[in-house]
């Protein structure tokens, strides 16, 4: 005779196994509608195939070469290294100057 544990236990793994098997497998994004999730899967996959692990790696390691706390002169290097690669892609791009207190040594 089993326990009443496993019974439980048995019912809820079935109830979970059946649950899942009965949800729909294409789910629409909240906020999308179902064509609309379609087409920004679609968006996302030609931006994923975009990617190239080399030009990140090497933004990476360009952009965390030296210290580049706010205002410091490798910030502003990196800033304008940013906004040409945006410039690159076609986006209309500018950098915005904002006078914030930043209390160093």
């Amino acid at each position: 005779m089993t326990s009443p544990f496993f019974r439980i236990l048995f019912v809820l793994i079935a109830a979970v196994s059946l649950t899942a098997q009965s949800m729909p497998q294409e789910r629409s994004f909240l906020g999308f509608s179902s064509d609309g999730t379609r087409s920004q899967k679609d968006l996302e996959s030609k931006f994923d195939a975009s990617l190239n692990a080399d030009n990140l790696r090497s933004w990476m390691k360009r952009l965390s070469a030296r210290p580049h706390h706010v205002g410091s002169a490798y910030d502003k290097e990196n800033a304008e290294f940013m906004l040409s690669l945006y410039k690159s892609w076609g986006y209309d791009a500018q950098i915005e100057q904002f006078d914030v207190l930043f209390r160093t040594p």
